[in-house]
């Protein structure tokens, strides 16, 4: 396997750096969203035609029905600071692609919680608990009008296998290979790099 595939403990940027920079600022724009619960500056980041697989399993068919999920879970979950690792932007031409691993604490604020099986979070009088997912996501220099201004068409999360979890055809887990070797990287409104060096 080329050393390039492996996990990786610094972000891998590949392309013209100020095309990586908006790719970046993007995306971390739309994940301090999620925490901030700012709908403009979730909206601000995605075509009006995105298509997103949710963490939740479910898929919403364009930006209408991503800002009805976000409304919901606006409504009923409370998250915390999403960190990243094994962060990786690769940009050619007009087309980027953007693939991590995460985790963010949550937990209910109404019955309602969640809202799907594939995921349970802590209930309202309870702590938080950590869901870990991982993302892939493309982005297109277009706008959805012809502006050449970054934004993201297509974004897909799903639960991380259990921390322990033997790896099918290995004898490793995601523990054993050194979990995120301590890259984070907070996505919040204060943070404003990538977390290169």
């Amino acid at each position: 396997m080329s050393k390039r595939m492996q996990q990786s403990i610094e972000p891998v940027m590949v392309g013209p750096a100020e095309d990586v920079e908006a790719v970046r600022k993007a995306h971390r724009d739309w994940w301090a969203a999620n925490f901030t619960r700012e709908m403009f500056r979730r909206k601000r980041n995605f075509v009006a035609d995105t298509l997103m697989f949710n963490l939740n399993g479910h898929t919403y068919y364009g930006l209408d029905e991503m800002v009805r999920v976000w409304e919901y879970y606006t409504d009923n979950i409370d998250n915390g600071v999403p960190s990243l690792w094994d962060y990786r932007i690769f940009v050619s031409g007009d087309l980027a692609y953007i693939t991590c691993e995460g985790e963010f604490l949550t937990r209910a604020r109404s019955e309602q919680g969640w809202g799907a099986s594939n995921a349970t979070i802590a209930e309202p009088s309870q702590g938080f608990s950590m869901i870990h997912f991982k993302e892939t996501s493309v982005a297109r220099r277009d706008d959805g009008q012809g502006n050449p201004v970054w934004k993201i068409w297509h974004c897909h999360y799903s639960p991380a296998a259990p921390d322990d979890e033997l790896r099918p055809g290995f004898d490793d887990t995601w523990q054993s290979r050194g979990g995120d070797l301590g890259s984070r990287i907070p996505q919040d409104v204060e943070t404003d790099d990538c977390g290169s060096r």
